[in-house]
């Protein structure tokens, strides 16, 4: 068990490109990206917009604050001011509703990224090692079969979501820290607002329930790839979808279920939903994925043990 950790440091090496750069990339651009939203308010940069001419709002008093544009522009900054203004006369529910959708939103395009990466990894892990014949090198050292599939299960399922957490955790920070400069000048509680509703940590660790449902929920998934990518002496990603679509087509002629189909069809997408982790009416489901997995990842590492250069 010792060699675990340097086999999937190992692992992270060979593939730091994807493992850490991708998602470095993604979050510079992200944070770029939003930087440069407010440099172009600090412009004051107009926006068209259908309206009469005559735009205010209600103050804590009742009065009535009116602004007047010409024509039907108004600036972008005064209606994204408004709009942090109108967010902190709302209640507390609805300040965490509103920013839930933001932050999750962020985390989607990390989580979405990070699913297609997982995939395509285990779709190559194995196989690669067959094609460029380093698996000769590799079965030379005193490293059992096992511990090697088993270092790029958990490179794969563990150490990538944790990377692509960490960015997620600096995209959200650079979102409040810009959020919170851009409400600096507006009259407005900004802890209230925009710190007190983000509740970060409690968010962050939702997150990660979410990663670790989803990594049981799609084990078979996984399995399935890593199994076929030690065997497949050409296109991996071909057998690794069709065969279960064969499967599929066999089940919908000689059979009026779709039980198979069901299955292969739920457990080959991350979890049902970020609010349906460890419902009670799916852990029976659950324990059955986490096990057909398994025996995916045994047949895996059984057919490692067997496997030379292609």
């Amino acid at each position: 068990m010792k060699q675990l950790p340097m086999l999937v440091k190992r692992e992270f090496w060979e593939h730091r490109a994807t493992f850490l750069y991708l998602p470095a990339t993604m979050t510079v651009a992200i944070i770029a990206i939003l930087l440069l939203i407010v440099l172009v308010l600090q412009t004051g940069i107009q926006m068209h917009v259908n309206i009469d001419g005559d735009w205010g709002r209600t103050d804590e008093f009742g009065r009535t604050e009116e602004h007047h544009f010409e024509s039907d522009t108004v600036p972008l900054d005064a209606v994204l001011g408004s709009q942090l203004v109108g967010l902190s006369e709302r209640s507390m529910s609805y300040r965490e509703s509103v920013l839930d959708s933001v932050y999750f939103n962020l985390a989607r395009v990390f989580l979405v990224v990070l699913w297609f990466i997982v995939f395509f990894y285990f779709v190559g892990c194995l196989y690669r090692e067959r094609e460029d014949r380093s698996v000769l090198f590799w079965k030379s050292l005193p490293v059992s079969d096992w511990l090697t599939v088993v270092s790029k299960l958990a490179a794969g399922l563990l150490l990538l979501p944790a990377i692509y957490l960490v960015f997620v955790v600096i995209i959200h920070l650079a979102f409040l820290l810009i959020s919170t400069g851009m409400a600096l000048n507006q009259p407005i509680d900004v802890w209230a607002t925009l710190w007190a509703p983000a509740n970060l940590f409690g968010r962050w660790l939702h997150i990660t329930g979410y990663l670790l449902y989803s990594t049981m929920w799609c084990l078979p998934l996984a399995g399935w790839v890593l199994l076929v990518s030690s065997w497949a002496r050409s296109a991996p990603l071909g057998w690794v979808v069709g065969i279960p679509i064969f499967v599929v087509i066999l089940e919908s002629i000689f059979t009026r279920s779709a039980v198979v189909t069901d299955f292969i069809r739920t457990h080959s997408i991350p979890a049902l939903s970020r609010d349906k982790v460890f419902v009670s009416d799916s852990i029976t489901e659950l324990l059955v994925a986490v096990a057909i997995g398994v025996v995916f990842v045994m047949l895996a590492i059984w057919q490692r043990g067997k496997a030379n250069e292609i």
